[in-house]
C-alpha cells in the first residue's frame, strides 16, 4: 500500500470528511450543467429544513452527505446519453426543471433533445426509440446512477444510512419516480428533504422566490413530501437570503451536524482513490 498523504514537519494530514466531500460536490454540479455550488446550497437548505423539522442528529448527517451527493453516479449513462442527445450535459441541465410525471413536459424535453445536432433522419430515428422504450430508458439510467452514487459513497466510508438513502434521489412522494417507484415515507426523510432543497434551488436560481412558490404550489404532495412542501414555503426568503449573503462554501461547512468526521491515513488514501476514480 501507498504511504498516506503526510507533511515531514507536522506528520500525518488529517482532511475533514466533509470538506472531500464538498469538494467533489463541485465535480458534480460540473457533470450535471448545474450553476456552481448547486449542490453546496442544497445541502445548506436541506440541512436547515431538516433542523426546522425536528429531524434527529442521525438524520441530520445522513441529510448533509445525501444532498452533497445526490449527483455522485451522474456520468454513469454518459456514453448512453451522449448517443441520444449528443451532449449529456446539457441534458441533465435540461432534465432538471422537468417535471417526470407529466407526459407533456417528458415528451416536450424528448423533442427537443433527443437527436439534437444530428441529421433529420438520424434525429427521428433517435427520438422513436426513445419514445418506443418509454419509462424502460430513465429507470435504467436512474438505476446506474444510484447503484454508482452507493459504491462511491461507500469508499469514501459514508454510512449505511447514506448509501441507502442514495438509492432513493430519484424516486418521488406520488411513487412516480425512478428506479423503484418508492412512495411516501418508504422514501427515507434524508432524501425527501434532499429532493425539496436540491428542486427549489434550481428553480429559484432560474426565476427567484416566485419560482420556488409555484415550484411548491405544483408538486407537493407529488414530488415532494406536502408536510415538508407547506414547511418550506414560508422559510424560503429568509433561507435563500441568508444563502446570498454568505459563501455557500463556508456555510456548509458550518452547518454540518456533529463537528465532522476526520479522514487520515488510510481512510483518507482510500478516500482520495475514490474521487480519482470518480473524476477518471
Amino acid at each position: 500500500m501507498e504511504p498516506s498523504i503526510s507533511s515531514p514537519a507536522a506528520g500525518p494530514v488529517t482532511v475533514r470528511s466533509a470538506e472531500l466531500v464538498a469538494a467533489l460536490s463541485l465535480a458534480t454540479d460540473l457533470g450535471t450543467g448545474q450553476p456552481m455550488e448547486h449542490a453546496l446550497r442544497t445541502c445548506v437548505l436541506a440541512t436547515r429544513l431538516g433542523e426546522l423539522a425536528g429531524a434527529g442528529k442521525a438524520e441530520l448527517q445522513a441529510t448533509y452527505e445525501v444532498a452533497l451527493l445526490h449527483s455522485l453516479g451522474c456520468t454513469a449513462d454518459a456514453h448512453e446519453a451522449a448517443i441520444l442527445y449528443g451532449d449529456d450535459i446539457a441534458v441533465r441541465a435540461g432534465y432538471a426543471t422537468v417535471d417526470g410525471a407529466r407526459p407533456g413536459q417528458v415528451l416536450g424535453f424528448l423533442g427537443r433533445y433527443a437527436g439534437a445536432g444530428s441529421p433529420p433522419l438520424r434525429r427521428a430515428r433517435l427520438l422513436a426509440g426513445a419514445l418506443a422504450e418509454g419509462p424502460a430508458r430513465p429507470r435504467r439510467a436512474f438505476a446506474a446512477h444510484c447503484e454508482v452514487a452507493m459504491r462511491l459513497a461507500a469508499r469514501l466510508g459514508l454510512g449505511q444510512d447514506v448509501q441507502h438513502g442514495l438509492g432513493f434521489v430519484f424516486e418521488r412522494w406520488d411513487g412516480k419516480g425512478y428506479p423503484a417507484g418508492a412512495a411516501g415515507e418508504v422514501i427515507p426523510l434524508p432524501v425527501r428533504l434532499v429532493h425539496l432543497a436540491r428542486d427549489a434551488d434550481i428553480f429559484h436560481a432560474a426565476g427567484g422566490l416566485e419560482a420556488v412558490g409555484q415550484l411548491l404550489a405544483e408538486r407537493a404532495g407529488t414530488a415532494f413530501d406536502p408536510e415538508l412542501s407547506a414547511l418550506l414555503g414560508p422559510q424560503a426568503p429568509g433561507l435563500f437570503a441568508a444563502l446570498a449573503e454568505e459563501s455557500a462554501w463556508e456555510v456548509a461547512m458550518a452547518v454540518e451536524p456533529g463537528g465532522g468526521r476526520p479522514l487520515a491515513g488510510a481512510d483518507l488514501d482510500e478516500a482520495c482513490a475514490a474521487v480519482a476514480d470518480f473524476t477518471t
